[in-house]
């Protein structure tokens, strides 16, 4: 008797890839150097065809441009690898980067190669191969090569946008758009293409600042099929609603302005209105929950270091919140030094003399706001040789006491003088102590 053992397959993942993004992109015919556009996606998708997930997955852009007066034709304004993450088996996912074409005519009817290669945990790299059309693009390589053709493309106003719109997120007075750092958002743009011609391309232009990442897209047509999922497309339009998601990636603020372009026996055209209508997106901080303040708490005197025995001191005592939440039921209070006398606090301070304590009860604290209280005091004239330890304590409803740094006040040791006649002693505006023998350097009307 004989036995057979079967082991099943483990899982695995595995990548395929391809480009989906035209092959032609373009400078104005008859201003190059000025007038737009410049600016160009191209588009990779990423498919795990394996039955186990791919993680860390990336895809990388390459090209070798050619030399348009001592610079490259073409340049990579993103960065050269994106960022996918991890592919459930059987996923597809986008990959973009913007490429920026040099303002010159040299740069006309240039061909830059491009390799696109999608790579992952465990996995050899994959090259994408470029997805050929059928009728292809007029002017593009019908073999399907990888690669960048510059055209000359001539402003039309056969193709116009009608609208932006930007969901979710909300709508300043000035019509910028705001969305929360980290959070995906659809940019929906409603435009008309001119119906006679097949070819119709729609790619959005991103400002490559990087604030914001473009993920996927979407375009329906009024004519044509049904949907498409790359920015390049194939169908006569109408009207076509191109919807772009993007990722809130960091803080700043960006301009999208929808390039629609086409091909028409053997020449190129783009909307008149393109970087002319734009939208503004601005990427801010997500809200805080349950926002909390900072308060700090500082104390200074005047004079400071040294102080002699008589004279008058003021301290003041500063606050500042720098958290984003208010502070409710902020009070400040002092407990005073008995070296000091004669205390006067400031507006809104309240002494009580057997505790030696000045309270302020000050309330709330807005985010972002400061402040300062403040009191006098009179050194004691027989504190010679003493020091003056002086600190301030805040406290509020939500965090526990805090303290100013502490204020040391050093007060020098009174010499005794014995002889001198009154009369002098009120010329020069000065006191007895005790028996009118021993002579302290307290000034009077201080």
């Amino acid at each position: 008797m004989s036995f057979s053992l079967y082991l099943p397959a483990s899982a695995a993942a595995a990548l395929s890839a391809e480009i989906v993004s035209w092959q032609v992109i373009g400078l104005d015919s008859n201003a190059p150097t000025t007038s737009p556009p410049e600016l160009f996606l191209v588009q990779a998708q990423v498919t795990n065809t394996g039955d186990a997930p791919a993680t860390n997955v990336t895809s990388t852009l390459a090209m070798s441009a050619p030399d348009c007066g001592g610079a490259p034709c073409i340049t990579l304004v993103s960065s050269d690898t994106y960022t996918i993450g991890t592919l459930a088996p059987g996923e597809t996912r986008d990959a973009f980067w913007t490429v920026r074409i040099a303002r010159t005519a040299a740069a006309f009817d240039t061909t830059t190669p491009i390799t696109v290669t999608a790579q992952a945990d465990g996995l050899a790299p994959v090259t994408a191969t470029q997805v050929s059309r059928d009728p292809p693009p007029c002017g593009t390589d019908p073999t399907g090569a990888s690669v960048l053709y510059v055209e000359r493309l001539i402003s039309q106003a056969r193709n116009n946008v009608l609208s932006y719109s930007v969901s979710p997120g909300v709508q300043l007075p000035d019509g910028t758009w705001e969305v929360v750092q980290g959070s995906d958002f659809t940019v929906t743009v409603l435009a008309h293409t001119a119906t006679m011609y097949s070819e119709v391309s729609v790619p959005a232009v991103v400002d490559p600042s990087g604030a914001i990442t473009p993920q996927s897209v979407n375009f329906t047509y009024t004519l044509g099929t049904a949907a498409d999922d790359d920015i390049y497309t194939l169908d006569a339009g109408g009207e076509v609603t191109a919807q772009y998601n993007y990722r809130a990636a960091s803080l700043g603020e960006v301009r999208l302005s929808q390039l629609i372009y086409d091909c028409s026996g053997n020449s190129f055209h783009y909307n008149s209105d393109y970087l002319v209508d734009f939208i503004t997106i601005r990427v801010v901080a997500p809200p805080v929950l349950n926002p909390q303040p900072n308060v700090t708490l500082a104390k200074s005197s005047s004079p400071s270091g040294t102080v002699d025995p008589g004279e008058k001191v003021t301290f003041t005592i500063s606050y500042a919140n720098s958290g984003p939440g208010p502070a409710t039921g902020f009070v400040i209070s002092d407990q005073i030094d008995p070296n000091l006398t004669n205390i006067q606090p400031g507006p809104g301070g309240a002494y009580d003399p057997s505790a030696r304590t000045i309270t302020w009860m000050i309330g709330t604290i807005d985010s972002q706001s400061s402040g300062s209280v403040s009191f006098t005091a009179f050194v004691d004239d027989f504190a010679g040789g003493k020091t003056i330890r002086n600190v301030a304590v805040a406290d509020a409803d939500q965090f526990d006491p805090v303290s100013s740094g502490e204020v040391l006040l050093t007060i020098p040791e009174t010499t005794p003088v014995t002889g001198v006649p009154a009369g002098l002693l009120a010329i020069l505006g000065w006191s007895l102590i005790g028996a009118g023998e021993v002579l302290n350097r307290k000034r009077i009307g201080i």
